[in-house]
């Protein structure tokens, strides 16, 4: 079972909340909206094949996976940004630095596995 699709997934679902419930203009909404259809994508571009093992698939073979962890962060890194903003009630803003760290993980287990156990 892949463990970290689920973790790649959280980010898109507070996005998805965020967008749906922020009183935010609507050019930042829709760039939320975007940024969690882009680690959708990335989530499931940069997760293994079936039955293969998680952590020796780690590996950045090629730009693809590079690509797919790069988008794959992309929820996360906006919620970071989305939470810096000075207006907004602070327990939305722990929420959401919360679910950015936790979507951050795989991408950084990604790239310290590729680094540690090249091929």
């Amino acid at each position: 079972m892949n463990v970290l699709l689920p973790l790649l997934l959280v980010p898109a679902a507070t996005l998805g909340w965020r967008v749906i419930y922020s009183k935010s203009r609507l050019p930042r909404r829709a760039a939320g909206a975007a940024a969690a259809m882009l680690t959708l994508v990335g989530a499931f571009a940069a997760q293994p094949a079936p039955g293969e093992n998680v952590i020796t698939t780690m590996r950045l073979h090629d730009v693809r996976d590079g690509v797919a962890l790069l988008a794959a962060s992309a929820g996360s890194i906006y919620l970071l940004l989305w939470s810096m903003r000075q207006r907004g009630r602070a327990r939305n803003k722990t929420i959401s630095i919360l679910a950015a760290v936790v979507g951050l993980v795989p991408v950084v287990a990604s790239i310290f596995v590729a680094t540690i156990y090249p091929e």
